[in-house]
């Protein structure tokens, strides 16, 4: 079965790491973006991209909010968890079926979130 390739979209270099870390000791395949606009393009360029997991605030022009949205429009099945250490968005402001956990989040927060997207909560 093939693995889950999670799109890690995050400015901050140490957390970046962490939280790739923690998704590949889970088992996750991870592709790392720093700015909305390098992960559009590695999501047009890759289609084997299951989670876009995003922070809200980003560098450059585009938010992570507006990144999720603008994922999800071009792949419906795309499954999306958004992190935040400072915003707290509304359900109404996250893509439909995608997840927040608030930052900083444990390695069993990231799992259980990324998990619960793919319907996957064993991994």
């Amino acid at each position: 079965m093939p693995r889950n390739v999670v799109l890690l979209v995050e400015d901050e270099p140490l957390i970046a790491m962490y939280g790739a870390d923690i998704l590949s000791d889970a088992g996750y395949d991870v592709v790392e973006a720093r700015t909305g606009n390098e992960a559009l393009r590695l999501l047009d360029a890759r289609d084997d991209i299951t989670v876009l997991f995003t922070d809200v605030v980003l560098i450059g022009a585009m938010d992570g909010l507006t990144l999720a949205a603008m994922a999800k429009h071009a792949r419906p099945e795309l499954n999306i968890v958004v992190t935040s250490g400072t915003a707290n968005p509304r359900s109404s402001d996250l893509p439909r079926e995608a997840s927040f956990i608030a930052k900083p989040y444990t390695s069993d927060s990231l799992i259980g979130a990324v998990g619960k997207v793919t319907r996957n909560p064993s991994h």
